[in-house]
């Protein structure tokens, strides 16, 4: 008797170190796991039992109150999302599902757009709602929580004003199942105060005299003119170099802005076009930012390099010509422009 008890109970011990330390499945594979919060343990054995995970929900669940009794305790599980190994077994799940690794996402946000087209790319991603982040973008008691600037008078009522505009940082985001359509974008506004705040950025924006709001609003036309990184900052010389001197700053990029239904044309008439943003009208920064600018390009913004350029023209390969003089500025209009397309259409 003494024998087939021992027999029996070794037996017992062998069938509770299987279910908790054997392979949940021979076939090894990669799957996702989804933990939501107020789940029980019961509730977790009967889904790994659902996906052939587990043999048996209930005789799992003893094995584990066994081992809690033997060992004073087992790995409880953390809510969340989980990237998981079929090879692994019931207790190296546990483990895992403890630590909170949770599975990851990206989203990456690059330079130089604005709010409507950052919404649209976030909303392309599978777990954010293009609606739910326009209307939060639309948002004015959300922006106020944010502690956004207001519009100045100028530009209330426009239908192209956007009180987010420049304040969503664009750079690479990783978020979870859980990260909601609003952390995401206090998360953008925040990354850009980090920048904003940096002691360097705030000195150079104190010794100019400016708010944070002409940073952006400088850092963002020096965006949307280059993506060549070695000319942001002359690029921002020359904006510079305007404002000392009562130029206007003459950039496409502001008549663009205030176009309602811009169809990729600047007519004659655009040129002239009284809105708040351009800069062909109105002397100084732009009211607004008028895009999203990376941290490169805020940097230029407030340390413009050393230039005598007043004038730049592109070479139509992302460079440019830069010219201290209107004679040169007409030759190089001339060149890269007038003759450079001419020459495009034969």
């Amino acid at each position: 008797m003494v024998l087939g008890g021992g027999v029996t109970f070794k037996l017992i011990m062998d069938r509770i170190d299987s279910t908790l330390k054997a392979p949940m499945s021979e076939v090894p594979s990669d799957e996702v796991l989804e933990v939501k919060k107020g789940t029980s343990l019961r509730r977790l054995l009967g889904e790994l039992e659902t996906r052939g995970l587990v043999g048996s929900a209930q005789e799992a669940y003893w094995a584990l109150r066994y081992e809690r009794w033997r060992q004073g305790a087992v790995p409880m599980p953390k809510a969340g999302e989980f990237e998981i190994q079929t090879s692994w077994s019931l207790m190296e799940l546990l483990g895992h599902l403890n630590q909170g690794k949770v599975k990851t996402y990206t989203v990456t946000i690059p330079e130089g757009l604005r709010v409507g087209e950052i919404v649209a790319r976030l909303g392309a991603h599978e777990l954010l709602d293009e609606k739910r982040l326009r209307g939060l973008t639309r948002d004015d008691v959300f922006a106020d929580q944010l502690k956004l600037p207001q519009f100045p008078r100028r530009v209330v009522g426009h239908p192209n004003a956007e009180r987010f505009e420049g304040w969503l940082f664009p750079t690479t985001y990783t978020f979870t199942r859980t990260t909601t359509e609003r952390d995401l974008i206090k998360q953008m506004v925040g990354q850009t105060r980090a920048v904003l705040e940096e002691p360097e950025i705030v000195a150079k924006a104190k010794a100019l005299g400016w708010s944070q709001v002409q940073v952006l609003s400088m850092a963002s036309v020096v965006e949307k003119e280059t993506g060549k990184a070695s000319e942001r900052p002359i690029i921002s010389g020359v904006f510079h170099n305007r404002l000392r001197q009562g130029i206007r700053l003459e950039t496409d990029p502001t008549i663009i802005y205030g176009i309602v239904g811009y169809d990729g044309n600047i007519r004659r008439k655009h040129i002239r076009m009284p809105h708040p943003w351009n800069c062909y009208v109105h002397h100084g920064l732009p009211a607004t930012p008028i895009a999203a600018a990376g941290r490169a390009a805020i940097e230029a913004a407030v340390n413009p390099a050393t230039t005598k350029a007043l004038f730049f023209v592109s070479r139509n390969d992302g460079s440019h010509v830069f010219c201290p003089t209107l004679r040169c500025h007409r030759q190089a209009v001339n060149k890269w422009q007038i003759q450079y397309f001419r020459k495009k259409r034969r």
